[in-house]
């Protein structure tokens, strides 16, 4: 059984390199009735991605760190996976915006009026 509980909103940073990432992010989804990309590795999987452009060369060279941390060779923004409720973009995000996008759910979720 999961021991997490269940989530009104699920907050989530950073892009989707390994399998391990892939498999905790479809858990949050199945646990979370909104999910929220943070930053900009979670919405557009840039700048962290920036090694889906490399070039053949380029990827022999890193190909043994990859390997080592069990890396894939593309990174991949959340909404590859899941259904992304609300985005927070930028590196990093602009907290006005996240004040914002938290007094919204605080007041559709019966946290605030």
């Amino acid at each position: 059984k999961n021991k997490m509980g269940k989530f009104d909103v699920a907050f989530i940073e950073g892009a989707i390199s390994t399998k391990h990432e892939e498999d905790e992010l479809l858990k949050l989804r199945k646990l979370s009735k909104k999910i929220v990309a943070v930053g900009a590795c979670a919405v557009t999987g840039l700048p962290s991605g920036q090694r889906n452009s490399f070039n053949e060369e380029k990827m022999a060279q890193i190909s043994a760190f990859l390997k080592q941390h069990k890396l894939r060779k593309k990174v991949r923004p959340i909404s590859d996976f899941v259904k992304v409720d609300d985005i927070l973009p930028g590196c990093p995000m602009a907290p006005a915006q996240f004040l914002l996008l938290v007094g919204k759910y605080f007041r559709e979720f019966g946290v605030a009026e």
